[in-house]
């Protein structure tokens, strides 16, 4: 027999630093033929439970419960699947590492090894006078913009 402890967590799956109140500890057993990453879990129970998240300090571990099933009216089997972000939640946050991809990037920043001048080249093209300008020393010029069909 093993000591669980049980909750009801309604935040987002794929975070890190997840905030569990109100845990409701009860014994149980692990079957024999499951593996540490998706165990099986049969508990004793007074009445339906709405959990949906345990922790299990024998394997020290954090687990989603994907789905429990009710074998009698004083037991019921959770199936679960390990919570890797909690589990190792504090190797997690000691890491450091470069970060390439985030929800919100900052625009003004760029983490590429190649950095692109988007500015655009322009080059200034002496233009002869061949009694092309006026009197002010200026021209006036017309282009045409069309399909070459």
């Amino acid at each position: 027999m093993i000591k669980v402890t049980l909750y009801n967590y309604n935040g987002n799956r794929n975070t890190v630093n997840k905030n569990l109140a109100n845990g409701m500890e009860c014994v149980g057993a692990i079957r024999d033929d499951t593996n540490v990453l998706y165990p099986v879990l049969t508990i004793r129970v007074h009445e339906v439970i709405n959990v949906n998240y345990c922790y299990i300090p024998t394997l020290g571990r954090y687990y989603f419960i994907d789905s429990i099933n009710y074998l009698s009216s004083d037991k019921a089997t959770l199936k679960l699947s390990v919570d890797v972000l909690k589990s190792y939640e504090s190797e997690i946050l000691q890491a450091s590492a470069t970060v390439t991809q985030t929800d919100k990037p900052d625009k003004y920043s760029s983490n590429r090894e190649t950095i692109y001048n988007r500015k655009p080249n322009f080059e200034k093209i002496e233009f002869p006078n061949k009694n092309l300008f006026n009197d002010t020393g200026t021209m006036i010029m017309i282009t045409l913009k069309g399909d070459n069909k």
